[in-house]
């Protein structure tokens, strides 16, 4: 299972130079990638990723230490494509309003179709989940250290902070703002399909209401 297009032949034995190096990372995160989108997180090992991609377990062991650090690789992978597309969204729009609204929606859709492929495990780093578990040993908890995700953060920020730039007297500052409409975002992202009462409505509809009522409350 070797990136599309390529074939094991194709594929370096031995990785001597590091363009072969990075050829062979990029073949295990394809691998791993297929395999996370298809199966459950526990049936998927660091063994059964190396035979996809044509490689003995040892070599999966030169490039991630742990198959949480690969789950990390995949998750930065798709938030790279994530911010070229989110970055397009951002600079194709004049009014900052409008911008936010086309930025949300974005994100929703996108967000959503990573959590049916990769779970919800993809919204957060294995730093912020193992901070989180260790916050009893006196660490800092909750900390997402991935620098795509602090990039993704500062896109926010930076639509907030236009909005806010429009109104007389903002409620809100742009980082309290963006952490504000990524929650919303998230959260209607992780909402379980159907709930006690019935099947939820449209998470697009639900997540979008959320950002137009955070709009309204900014400018009252």
């Amino acid at each position: 299972m070797p990136s599309p297009g390529v074939s094991r032949l194709d594929l370096p034995k031995r990785a001597r130079t590091l363009e072969d190096k990075a050829r062979v990372r990029e073949a295990l995160i394809t691998s791993g990638r297929l395999l996370f989108a298809s199966k459950d997180f526990s049936d998927v090992s660091l063994r059964t990723i190396a035979k996809a991609a044509g490689y003995s377990p040892g070599v999966v062991y030169k490039h991630f230490r742990d198959r949480d650090s690969l789950f990390d690789a995949i998750r930065d992978a798709e938030l790279e494509r994530y911010l070229e597309d989110f970055q397009t969204v951002f600079s194709a729009h004049v009014d900052p309003e409008e911008r936010l609204l086309a930025m949300a929606e974005f994100a929703i859709l996108y967000s959503e179709k990573l959590a049916l492929e990769l779970g919800l495990r993809f919204m957060y780093s294995t730093s912020y989940r193992q901070e989180k578990n260790s916050a009893v040993a006196g660490r800092s908890p909750g900390v997402d250290r991935s620098p795509k995700s602090r990039k993704v953060f500062e896109l926010h920020r930076l639509a907030v902070e236009e909005f806010l730039k429009t109104l007389p007297n903002p409620r809100t500052d742009s980082e309290s703002g963006a952490f504000a409409m990524i929650a919303a975002i998230s959260g209607v992202v992780a909402l379980p399909e159907v709930v006690s009462s019935g099947r939820i409505a449209s998470r697009e509809e639900m997540g979008m209401d959320m950002i137009r009522a955070l709009i309204l409350f900014w400018k009252s």
